[in-house]
């Protein structure tokens, strides 16, 4: 069972995000961007992050007049991705969509050949997914609670 957020609520992240972003890009240098803008998304089409990235690239590319490009890289649990961006030039020119895994990254991977603290500048929370548990019609949980009881039997 996949539950999505409400169209209302994209479109509201997403603004949320162009506005904070337009503003700080406004006060950063006036004439920002002079060429067309590229997020990486490190995980494949067609997923809630990739959703997010394009609904925020359109956004970004209606304020700036300038182009943003969404580029797809995933593999190697996002690290070829999230390093393309760790390892370009910081003028704003290129940016990472990424999902709170990025938070892990670290823990997991043991030979990263970037930094995800020191390489890389956190900008805005675009989009929050609540977190659901959901099971099978037939298992006769009714509640977490429930569950783990089963669980446990």
């Amino acid at each position: 069972m996949t539950v999505l957020p409400s169209k209302q609520q994209a479109a509201f992240c997403a603004l949320f995000f162009v506005a904070l972003t337009w503003h700080a890009a406004a006060h950063a240098q006036s004439d920002f961007p002079t060429r067309p803008v590229r997020l990486i998304n490190p995980y494949s089409p067609g997923g809630s992050v990739d959703l997010v990235g394009r609904a925020v690239a359109t956004g970004l590319s209606q304020i700036w007049g300038q182009q943003v490009i969404v580029d797809n890289r995933p593999g190697a649990g996002t690290q070829i991705g999230t390093e393309m961006v760790a390892r370009a030039d910081g003028d704003g020119y290129t940016m990472l969509c990424n999902s709170s895994a990025i938070a892990i990254m670290p823990a997991i991977y043991r030979n990263m050949r970037f930094d995800t603290v020191r390489d890389l500048t956190p900008i805005i929370h675009a989009a929050y997914s609540a977190p659901m548990l959901g099971v099978h019609p037939s298992v006769p949980a009714k509640s977490v609670k429930e569950l783990i009881a089963l669980a446990k039997a």
